[in-house]
Parts: structure tokens; C-alpha cells; sequence
């Protein structure tokens, strides 16, 4: 039977497979517990690199962090220079524009004052002139007037009644007409009218004959005034210089002031810059130091690893030839016991 055959076949395995078998088996955990210690102590040797790395990494988070607040502050810094510059900008303009403000309100005053001064001048010098004329035309005409007798005259609706009554009143002439008329026996509105036309022609015609002034006349004026407006001139043009002159010299002050400031500004940022410079090559160093930590770090374990990189291989081929020998081992176990067996079958029957 089958269980009869199977006790059979198991009495014919010897003891020195079941020895060799148990060899195998021994000599796989050894190497498994090798494999295993040599696993572990690897395990342990990149837990820890791992830990380094990780720790460098950290100190290189907190000096990029820290590196930022440094060029943060530098930059801090260099706006509140920057926002005192242009605050000294604006009270420059301001002062320059109340130094041109103070020039004009004192010698800029001044030179008004002597512009009204000559202006007034030239006015009664034109007033006196005219005034001249006037009176000369105004005697012309005058003279005119009174050179014309009524008596001889040729007056629309005055006869000689009427014009010896005007004369009893004391109106001979030109020159004596006026709103007495009205007054005289007999002269009405239309009579009183005549007069005033008969007055008005002479008069117009005496005006456009009238002299104008002469050139020695006119020159007596002139000379009168000339001396004053050229004083007044004179001083007009002294303070004038005087007053672009300061303003060309404030002009200039305050454009050494802007370019000062301008210069100040450049060496803010040329030294705004430098610190930059500065601070950015500090970590950088600082940066290259935990680089070179990491990277020792690495070379110190590399060795080790490699080491026990190699060695794991060659225990996980071991422990792979072992594994194959053993189960080579227990095949051919399995099948000298099944030939045994048919063997001891072969030799029963032919008995």
C-alpha cells in the first residue's frame, strides 16, 4: 500500500543524508544571521548619515533664513538713507525756493518801486507837455475868439438891433458869448442858438490853426525830467544786476547742494551693495562649510559602506548557493530514496 510504501522509503533515507541535511540547514541560518547583522549594522550606518544630512539640512534652512534677515535689514537700512537723501532734496527745494521768494521781495521790491517811480515820472512829464499844449491852444483860441466882434460878424437872425443890444450887455465878441444871451431883450432859443454856432465855428477853426509846442519848449520839459529818470535808471539797473547776480549765485549753491546729495546717494548704494556683497559671501562660506560637513560626513561612511555593501552581496550569494545545494540536496534525497525502494520491490518479486 501506499502509507506501507512510504514507511518504507522513509526507513531507507540514511542517517548521513539526514546528517548532511541538517548540516545545510545550520549553515543557512549562520549565514542568514550574518546577512541579517550585516543588514542591520548598513541599516544602521545610513540611519545614521540620514540623521547628519538631516541635521545639516536644517542648519542650512536656518542660515538661508538667516542670510535673507541680514539682506532684509541691509535693505531696511539703505530706504531709510535713501528716504533721508530725498528728504534733505525736498527741504533744498523748498529753501530755494524761498531764497528766490526773499530776493524778490526785497531788492525784486525795490526795482518795482523805481519802475512806478520812472513810470510816474515819464506820466508828468507827458501831463506837463500836454498841459503845455493845451495852454498854448487855449490862448489861440481865446485870442481868436475875442478878435471877433459881434458888430462885424455875420450871425444868421442878428441884426444890428441885436448886436447893439448884445453889446450893451457887455457880449461884443466871440469870446463873450455865453448863457448870458438869454438875458439880452428879444434874443430867444433860435437867436440864442445862432450865437453859439456863430462862436462854435470860430472856435473850431481857431483850434485847427493853433501852434503846437516848439522844440525849445519841448526840450526845457524834457530836460527837466531827464536827470531824475536817468538816477532812477541808473539805480534800477544797479539792483537789477545786484538781484541776478544772487540768484545766480543761489541758483549755483543750491544745484552744489543737489549734486552733493546725489554723490551721497551713489556712495549709499555702492556701500549698500558692498555690505550685500559682504553679507552674501560670509554665508556663502558659511554654506560651503555645512556643504563640506555633509560631503565628509559622506566620505567617512562611504568606506564602511561599500564594505559592508560588498559583504552583504557576498553573504546573499552565499546564502543563495547554500539554499540551492540544500534544495539540490533533499531532490536527489527524494529521488536515491524512490530508486531504493523500487529496487527492494524488484528483488522480492524475482525471489
Amino acid at each position: 500500500s501506499p502509507s506501507s510504501s512510504h514507511v518504507h522509503s522513509s526507513k531507507l533515507v540514511t542517517p548521513s543524508f539526514k546528517k548532511e541535511s541538517k548540516k545545510f540547514l545550520s549553515q543557512i541560518r549562520e549565514h542568514q544571521t550574518l546577512l541579517d547583522s550585516i543588514s542591520a549594522e548598513r541599516l544602521a550606518l545610513q540611519e545614521k548619515l540620514g540623521k547628519t544630512e538631516h541635521e545639516l539640512a536644517g542648519q542650512k534652512s536656518r542660515l538661508a533664513s538667516s542670510l535673507q534677515t541680514e539682506l532684509a535689514r541691509n535693505q531696511t537700512n539703505l530706504n531709510s538713507q535713501l528716504q533721508a537723501v530725498n528728504q534733505r532734496r525736498q527741504e533744498t527745494g523748498t529753501a530755494e525756493t524761498n531764497k528766490r521768494n526773499s530776493l524778490q521781495g526785497t531788492i525784486g521790491n525795490q526795482i518795482s518801486t523805481l519802475d512806478r517811480r520812472i513810470s510816474g515820472l515819464n506820466q508828468r512829464e507827458t501831463d506837463e507837455k500836454n498841459n503845455a499844449i493845451n495852454a498854448l491852444r487855449d490862448y489861440h483860441v481865446q485870442s481868436r475868439l475875442r478878435s471877433r466882434s459881434i458888430a462885424s460878424g455875420s450871425i444868421s437872425g442878428i441884426g444890428s438891433t441885436y448886436k447893439a443890444r448884445l453889446i450893451a450887455a457887455g457880449i461884443g465878441t466871440a469870446a463873450d458869448i455865453d448863457w448870458r444871451v438869454n438875458q439880452v431883450y428879444g434874443i430867444g432859443p433860435a437867436k440864442q442858438a445862432a450865437l453859439m454856432a456863430w462862436r462854435q465855428i470860430i472856435e473850431a477853426e481857431a483850434r485847427r490853426s493853433a501852434p503846437t509846442l516848439s522844440t525849445q519848449d519841448r526840450l526845457a520839459i524834457e530836460n527837466k525830467y531827464r536827470q531824475e529818470r536817468q538816477n532812477l535808471e541808473a539805480e534800477k539797473q544797479r539792483l537789477q544786476s545786484e538781484l541776478n547776480t544772487q540768484i545766480a549765485s543761489a541758483r549755483q549753491y543750491f544745484a552744489d547742494v543737489r549734486q552733493s546729495l546725489n554723490q551721497e546717494e551713489q556712495q549709499i548704494r555702492s556701500a549698500n551693495a558692498y555690505e550685500n556683497n559682504r553679507i552674501q559671501q560670509e554665508f556663502d562660506g558659511r554654506f560651503a562649510e555645512l556643504d563640506a560637513s555633509l560631503n565628509t560626513a559622506r566620505n567617512q561612511v562611504a568606506p564602511a559602506m561599500n564594505e559592508l555593501s560588498e559583504k552583504l552581496r557576498t553573504a546573499q550569494k552565499q546564502v543563495f548557493a547554500l539554499r540551492w545545494k540544500s534544495a539540490k540536496h533533499d531532490k536527489e534525497g527524494r529521488r536515491f530514496a524512490s530508486l531504493r525502494f523500487r529496487d527492494y520491490l524488484h528483488r522480492i518479486v524475482r525471489a
